[in-house]
């Protein structure tokens, strides 16, 4: 018998499908992979509660939230706080380390870093087809996956191959 009660597991599933529907649309849609973080990080937050929680994160966690207080600091101290707090949100997505902690573990992780790399490979392959098949090989027109942009794509393969 199960000490988590059903409805926190279903939680906790649901979150992790979040997360894992996240990092593969990390490579493929910016916009449906902020969906899917916001949902991830919801029903993370969800899951904290029910349990009784305390957020954790690695170490390296730290210096991302010293850099976030001080990104944020420095937007409330410009002369358009308002604009400046609002191109800030970026710092958000530092959350994804305490929710990948929390969710990905054991065979989750190697799910995870399997979706990661699996779409990293498909994204791959379309692109030496841009160059290969659709001559996108000149300074006009270079391969740019599923992205919009050649430097966005070559920025998430590189993620992907380290």
């Amino acid at each position: 018998m199960s000490l988590v009660p059903l409805d926190t597991a279903r939680l906790e599933r649901a979150a992790l499908v979040a997360l894992l529907l996240f990092v593969a649309a990390a490579q493929a849609s910016i916009a449906a992979a902020a969906l899917l973080l916001t949902l991830a990080v919801g029903l993370w937050l969800g899951l904290l509660v029910r349990l009784r929680e305390r957020p954790q994160a690695p170490a390296f966690f730290r210096p991302l939230v010293v850099y976030t207080l001080l990104t944020l600091t420095s937007a409330a101290a410009s002369p358009d706080p308002a604009a400046s707090l609002a191109d800030a949100k970026e710092v958000l997505l530092f959350l994804v380390v305490p929710v990948v902690h929390r969710l990905a573990r054991g065979r989750s992780a190697t799910t995870a870093s399997t979706i990661v790399v699996s779409v990293g490979a498909v994204a791959a392959v379309y692109g030496v087809a841009q160059y290969g098949i659709l001559d996108y090989d000149h300074l006009g027109q270079r391969p740019r996956g599923s992205m919009g942009h050649y430097m966005t794509f070559s920025g998430l393969l590189m993620l992907t191959i380290c």
